[in-house]
Protein backbone atom coordinates (compact mmCIF):
# COMPACT_ATOMS: atom_id res chain seq x y z
CA UNK A 1 0.00 0.00 0.00
CA UNK A 2 1.22 3.51 -1.09
CA UNK A 3 -1.03 5.10 1.07
CA UNK A 4 0.65 8.04 3.25
CA UNK A 5 -2.35 8.54 5.45
CA UNK A 6 -2.72 5.13 6.60
CA UNK A 7 -0.40 3.72 9.31
CA UNK A 8 -0.64 0.73 11.99
CA UNK A 9 0.11 0.50 15.70
CA UNK A 10 0.37 -2.62 17.62
CA UNK A 11 -0.03 -0.50 21.00
CA UNK A 12 -2.76 1.28 20.55
CA UNK A 13 0.35 4.89 20.96
CA UNK A 14 0.93 7.27 18.34
CA UNK A 15 3.10 9.40 17.99
CA UNK A 16 3.55 12.82 15.92
CA UNK A 17 7.23 14.45 15.39
CA UNK A 18 7.76 17.33 13.57
CA UNK A 19 10.00 15.58 10.88
CA UNK A 20 12.89 18.17 10.88
CA UNK A 21 13.22 17.55 14.97
CA UNK A 22 12.86 13.83 14.56
CA UNK A 23 16.34 12.93 15.09
CA UNK A 24 16.62 15.10 18.30
CA UNK A 25 13.26 13.50 19.49
CA UNK A 26 14.70 9.78 18.91
CA UNK A 27 17.88 10.29 20.71
CA UNK A 28 15.96 11.27 23.89
CA UNK A 29 13.21 9.09 23.66
CA UNK A 30 12.57 5.76 25.21
CA UNK A 31 9.73 3.56 24.31
CA UNK A 32 10.47 1.17 27.17
CA UNK A 33 10.29 4.33 29.77
CA UNK A 34 7.30 5.71 28.31
CA UNK A 35 5.22 2.33 29.49
CA UNK A 36 7.43 1.96 32.97
CA UNK A 37 4.29 3.38 35.08
CA UNK A 38 2.97 1.58 37.98
CA UNK A 39 -0.27 3.78 37.92
CA UNK A 40 -1.27 4.68 34.68
CA UNK A 41 -1.11 3.79 31.40
CA UNK A 42 1.99 6.02 30.48
CA UNK A 43 4.64 7.60 32.28
CA UNK A 44 3.71 10.88 32.30
CA UNK A 45 6.54 12.73 34.07
CA UNK A 46 8.82 10.62 31.75
CA UNK A 47 7.05 12.21 28.06
CA UNK A 48 7.17 15.74 29.92
CA UNK A 49 10.52 15.51 30.69
CA UNK A 50 11.15 14.69 26.89
CA UNK A 51 8.82 16.94 25.65
CA UNK A 52 9.88 19.91 27.47
CA UNK A 53 12.72 20.13 25.17
CA UNK A 54 10.91 20.93 22.10
CA UNK A 55 8.03 23.71 21.40
CA UNK A 56 4.57 22.95 21.89
CA UNK A 57 3.14 22.03 18.13
CA UNK A 58 6.49 20.20 17.61
CA UNK A 59 5.20 16.44 19.44
CA UNK A 60 2.08 15.14 20.38
CA UNK A 61 1.05 11.93 21.24
CA UNK A 62 -2.49 10.04 20.88
CA UNK A 63 -3.23 7.33 23.77
CA UNK A 64 -6.54 4.78 22.53
CA UNK A 65 -8.82 5.02 25.45
CA UNK A 66 -9.51 1.90 24.66
CA UNK A 67 -11.51 -1.55 23.38
CA UNK A 68 -15.45 -1.20 23.97
CA UNK A 69 -15.11 2.98 24.64
CA UNK A 70 -17.07 3.88 21.66
CA UNK A 71 -14.40 5.59 20.44
CA UNK A 72 -13.40 5.56 16.40
CA UNK A 73 -9.28 4.69 17.81
CA UNK A 74 -9.87 1.89 19.76
CA UNK A 75 -6.09 0.59 19.81
CA UNK A 76 -3.85 -1.27 17.68
CA UNK A 77 -5.06 -2.23 14.28
CA UNK A 78 -4.56 -0.06 10.81
CA UNK A 79 -5.90 3.26 10.43
CA UNK A 80 -6.28 5.98 7.43
CA UNK A 81 -6.18 10.07 7.74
Amino acid sequence: MNDIGVFTTDSGVVIFVNKELFLDFVLKFDYDELLDSSTDLLNLDYWNSVIDNFNLFDVAIIVSPGINTGADYQGSGIYKL
